[in-house]
């Protein structure tokens, strides 16, 4: 079924990236001090719903590289993703490991 908002196969309206409310992360929530997508240090770190902006059950705490170009495939309204691969480093994803 195709979600009631984008039209999109991909998800539904309680996680579509382009409606329903942000759901922040908790601020208690420790932060990783290196990307759990490409696993280098000393870069700023975000957050990243993997399901979602209005979905805080899971995320990735990265590098603004990777949360663009590994999470969001280059382009911030395209749906997010929880990738396996890093597309900067070209291996597996750190949080795999």
């Amino acid at each position: 079924m195709a979600c009631g908002v984008c039209g999109s196969l991909a998800h539904n309206v309680r996680t579509c990236p382009y409606a329903g409310k942000r759901r922040p992360f908790a601020r208690t929530a420790k932060k990783s001090k290196h990307c759990q997508c490409c696993g280098q240090y000393g870069y700023a770190i975000e957050a990243h719903h993997t399901r979602g902006s209005a979905d805080d059950s899971d995320r990735l705490d990265v590098c603004v590289d990777c949360h663009l170009r590994c999470c969001h495939d280059g382009n911030w309204h395209n749906l997010p993703i929880k990738p396996r691969v890093c597309r900067i480093m070209g291996r597996e994803n750190y949080w795999r490991a």
